[in-house]
C-alpha cells in the first residue's frame, strides 16, 4: 500500500515539474518575441522612491514601448530640485520618441537590458529596463531634475 501511495506521489509530483517547465519555457518565449516586436507593456505594481519608503501601488501604473515611441504613465514621489510652473499633472507622464535605444540580453542571460533616454518637453529621463524570462520587470528611471526612482512590475501578454 505504502508503495503505492508513494507512487502515485512521485508520478503527481512528476506531472507538476512537466507543467511548470513547460510554463517556464513559453513565457520565456512570449518575452523573447515581445521584445523583439519592441511592442510591449509594463504594468507596475510597487515603486522605490529615493528618499521614502517603498510601497506597493494601487492603481495601474505602466510603460509601453511601441516601436521608438515610449508611453509612460507612472507616479512619482520625491524631491523635485526645480517646479515646472503650470504643470498640475504630476507624476511621469509622456508619449515621446525614445533616444539612444539600446537592448541586449544580461550577463546572466535570464533576461534583458534596455536602455534609453526621453527628451519631453518639460523633463528629460534616463530610464534603464530590466525585464526578465518570468516577465517580472524593474524599470529605473533618472529625471532630469528630481531624485531617482524605480518601479517592480510584470509584462504583460
Amino acid at each position: 500500500m505504502k508503495t503505492k501511495i508513494l507512487s502515485l506521489f512521485v508520478a503527481i509530483s512528476m506531472g507538476f515539474a512537466c507543467t511548470s517547465v513547460k510554463d517556464i519555457a513559453t513565457t520565456k518565449l512570449n518575452v523573447e518575441t515581445k521584445i523583439n516586436s519592441d511592442n510591449y507593456t509594463i504594468t507596475f505594481n510597487y515603486v522605490n522612491p529615493a528618499r521614502l519608503r517603498p510601497h506597493h501601488l494601487t492603481s495601474d501604473y505602466t510603460l509601453t514601448i511601441k516601436g521608438d515611441t515610449a508611453i509612460a504613465y507612472l507616479p512619482y514621489f520625491g524631491v523635485a530640485q526645480t517646479a515646472v510652473y503650470g504643470s498640475g499633472e504630476g507624476g511621469i507622464r509622456f508619449t515621446e520618441k525614445v533616444n539612444n535605444f539600446e537592448e541586449k540580453r544580461n550577463r546572466k542571460n535570464d533576461g534583458w537590458d534596455i536602455t534609453f533616454d526621453i527628451k519631453a518637453e518639460m523633463q528629460s529621463y534616463k530610464m534603464m529596463l530590466n525585464i526578465y524570462d518570468s516577465g517580472s520587470s524593474t524599470l529605473y528611471v533618472t529625471p532630469s531634475n528630481k531624485d531617482a526612482i524605480s518601479y517592480n512590475g510584470e509584462m504583460k501578454f
